[in-house]
């Protein structure tokens, strides 16, 4: 699906569904992912809602019903190295979004966002979804996002607030991908 945008070496990475006993390795990549605190706050609630099999809630940020789909946590040589999952807007079912995807730093610029992305679209089109939606927030400290994005053919459209900042939205089409 992405083959013309592979890096020359794709790294062998394993996925398993995020479970209460890969949780603490997962959640100490994440605060290296994410270091705002704030961040880490929302994120464990929101897997501790995964955990408990909370699969649907009102997100009043979104102002939308969002049913959380799958939550893998990525492993190299038994080590937690990434996490990535996928929910769905109740009102955009053509379309999966990313939720809390991140790769260790020290693990970042050798293919293993690209596969791990590939694998999440690969999901989310199994499923019959038509569209893979990442966003990150609109500053400058996430600019290596941004790049990310756009490297693997995903388009920039909207901007929105989410939790009080402003977030830009990106796109890439699933269906008729070669």
């Amino acid at each position: 699906m992405f083959s013309s945008f592979a890096p020359k070496s794709v790294p062998e990475i394993s996925a398993v569904s995020l479970n209460t006993e890969n949780i603490a390795a997962a959640l100490a990549v994440a605060d290296r992912c994410f270091p705002n605190p704030q961040d880490q706050s929302f994120l464990r609630g929101h897997w501790a809602r995964v955990l408990a099999g909370n699969a649907t809630y009102f997100c009043p940020d979104d102002e939308a019903q969002l049913t959380l789909l799958d939550h893998f946590v990525y492993t190299q040589g038994g080590e937690v190295i990434a996490f990535g999952g996928l929910y769905r807007h109740d009102a955009q079912p053509d379309r999966e979004w990313l939720n809390w995807f991140g790769v260790d730093p020290g693990y970042r610029g050798h293919g293993h966002g690209y596969t791990i992305i590939e694998h999440l679209a690969g999901v989310a089109l199994r499923r019959g979804s038509s569209i893979l939606v990442g966003y990150t927030e609109e500053c400058e400290e996430n600019a290596g996002t941004k790049r990310f994005y756009v490297s693997l053919q995903f388009k920039p459209t909207d901007l929105y607030l989410f939790r009080g900042e402003e977030v830009r939205l990106y796109e890439r089409k699933l269906k008729g991908d070669t």
